[in-house]
């Protein structure tokens, strides 16, 4: 159960990550992204990789995609309202650089969705976009 709605929820994010915000969201193309400063960072994998998905799930792809698109949009409402960066890319690497130069980078090229948080000084955290207050408030502080 758990997994087909980890499943679910990662499509939804993908559909939701085209949502645009108060808070500037901004879409950015495939390759390396690097983040220097406190944001939510939201992957979605390109169009090729999430019609090879389709054909593997079939009926239930749309089923996850609902899901997780729901989601990722009460989890991006949630992060308008705390005034916290949201990038939503197609990138699969993400560097996430901290003030003191360590690089911590993420492979994201077998994911379908993702979402991380990241402030200099921590180390980023993949998120579920499911509890997006708790996941908030243990990772920035209320």
């Amino acid at each position: 159960m758990r997994k087909l709605f980890t499943t679910t929820a990662t499509i939804f994010f993908f559909i939701v990550c085209k949502h645009n915000s108060v808070n500037a969201q901004k879409v950015i193309p495939k390759g390396i992204l690097i983040i220097k400063e406190a944001c939510a960072v939201n992957y979605e994998a390109n169009a090729k990789a999430m019609e090879r998905q389709k054909k593997k799930m079939g009926e239930d792809f749309y089923t996850a995609a609902d899901d997780y698109n729901f989601y990722l949009s009460q989890l991006n409402d949630f992060l308008n309202k705390k005034k916290l960066k949201v990038i939503n890319t197609e990138k699969n690497m993400i560097k996430f650089v901290q003030p003191n130069g360590s690089i911590a980078v993420i492979d994201l090229s077998k994911e379908l969705w993702a979402t991380y948080f990241f402030k200099p000084g921590s180390k980023p955290k993949k998120i579920e976009v499911v509890s997006p207050e708790s996941e908030y408030d243990q990772y920035f502080g209320k």
